[in-house]
């Protein structure tokens, strides 16, 4: 039973939705307090009344809830002063002719509360956007951050196509630890210790905390996998950035633990083939074994890529190939050319 059945032998919920929202010419029909729908320019959509069961629903805002509900969001309230308000029919002052409400809470409405999470998640970003523009200003002039690049086999296109950068942290011991800056889009950095720190707890990597994508891909470049082109899938973000220097289309889940997020990140109706490149260690293999099992369960087609005799991941090919002076590009390119 919803709340409003407690009170509505005193007042059904058309009253309540007369004191909340203007009527459109439709019976059962109102204009959303919330969005607006339900008016010349919103024809699409308005705040509908089910009269059977008390219920309203906005297909526009997606509100929805019984009378008390909307008693409570339109006009602020708390849920004991919106029962109260319905009980005593406190909205509505006959002698004046004016709608009169209990104090309010120091809250906004659900519109209100959404436009202001809105602005909030565009600060956000803008911030973050600062963040990774000031890292990429530190890298540039930063000589143990280009050879760090040069080592790992990272070429400077794809430093600037990746947006990374280098950022600095204090550690326990007093000392900078310096830091390469991965971002996966404009709110969410990984971080990946270059530099070799006097504090031997230094954490080799940190991950900003809250909700993180479910993946390392090329949505960092403002790209979106092509759902007809082979696909790897590597355990870190490093060895992803290589392949897609190399011309590969590649993803890293960031964690050997995280071969489910994979599933929940491809666009439906993926037609290509997945690449399985994880780590040639324990834990690798055990992730590529539960990959392949939940890729077999969804029909997916995949295989594995087979990395050459004694490297560990895709990165040490490509650190391999700069430490001889050869082309990490084109020393990825050789060893998976027979995998596209």
């Amino acid at each position: 039973m919803s709340i409003f059945e407690a009170v509505k032998e005193i007042q059904n919920a058309e009253n309540i939705a007369a004191a909340c929202a203007e009527p459109t010419q439709e019976r059962y029909k109102y204009i959303c307090p919330f969005c607006g729908s339900g008016t010349r320019t919103h024809r699409t959509a308005a705040l509908s009344l089910n009269p059977r069961t008390g219920l309203f629903k906005c297909f526009a805002c997606g509100f929805f809830g019984d009378a008390i509900t909307l008693l409570q969001e339109a006009k602020n309230l708390s849920k004991a002063d919106a029962i109260n308000a319905a009980k005593d029919r406190l909205w509505y002052v006959e002698e004046t002719g004016k709608k009169q409400f209990p104090g309010r809470r120091p809250t906004v409405g659900r519109a209100d509360a959404r436009q202001a999470q809105l602005q909030q998640s565009i600060r956000t970003a803008e911030k973050g956007r600062q963040i990774i523009w000031a890292c990429r200003k530190a890298a540039a002039a930063d000589a143990e951050f280009k050879a760090y690049l040069s080592k790992r086999g990272i070429t400077p296109e794809a430093a600037c196509r990746f947006r990374l950068g280098l950022h600095t942290q204090r550690l326990k011991d007093g000392s900078t630890g310096k830091y390469l800056l991965i971002p996966y889009n404009d709110t969410f950095f990984t971080r990946r210790l270059i530099s070799a720190a006097a504090d031997a707890e230094a954490p080799k990597y940190i991950k900003d905390r809250g909700s993180a994508p479910l993946l390392f891909y090329a949505t960092a470049t403002g790209q979106d996998i092509d759902p007809d082109a082979v696909l790897f899938v590597t355990e870190g973000e490093i060895d992803a950035i290589i392949l897609e220097q190399a011309g590969f289309q590649a993803v890293g889940l960031g964690s050997a633990t995280n071969t489910g997020n994979l599933l929940k990140a491809l666009p439906s109706g993926f037609r290509g083939e997945i690449k399985i490149c994880l780590d040639a260690d324990e834990k690798g293999r055990a992730a590529a074994a539960a990959l392949s099992e939940q890729l077999s369960n969804q029909g997916i087609k995949h295989s594995k890529a087979l990395l050459p005799t004694d490297f560990k991941d895709v990165g040490e090919i490509a650190e391999r190939a700069s430490a001889k002076n050869a082309d990490p590009v084109i020393e990825v390119r050789r060893a998976f050319v027979y995998d596209i």
